[in-house]
C-alpha cells in the first residue's frame, strides 16, 4: 500500500479498526478556525445521513469533523 497523502497544515486524521468485527472508522479533523464543509449528492440512491445541514441553506455554524 502507497504512503497517505500529505496532510494540509492543521489538518488531523484518526483511524480506528476492530479486526475481529472486521470493521472501523476514519475521522478527519480540521484546524479550529476552518469549519467550512459542504457536500454533493449524486445518484438515484445515495444512503447519505444527515448531510441537509452542510447545504448552504441550513442554520448549521461549521463542521467540527467528517467521520468516515
Amino acid at each position: 500500500m502507497s504512503a497517505p497523502a500529505p496532510l494540509p497544515e492543521g489538518f488531523a486524521v484518526g483511524h480506528r479498526s476492530d479486526r475481529i468485527g472486521r470493521t472501523g472508522c476514519t475521522v478527519v479533523l480540521p484546524p479550529p478556525e476552518e469549519g467550512t464543509a459542504g457536500v454533493f449528492v449524486t445518484g438515484g440512491g445515495p444512503g447519505t445521513r444527515e448531510t441537509d445541514s452542510l447545504s448552504p441553506l441550513s442554520r448549521a455554524e461549521g463542521c467540527s469533523a467528517v467521520l468516515l
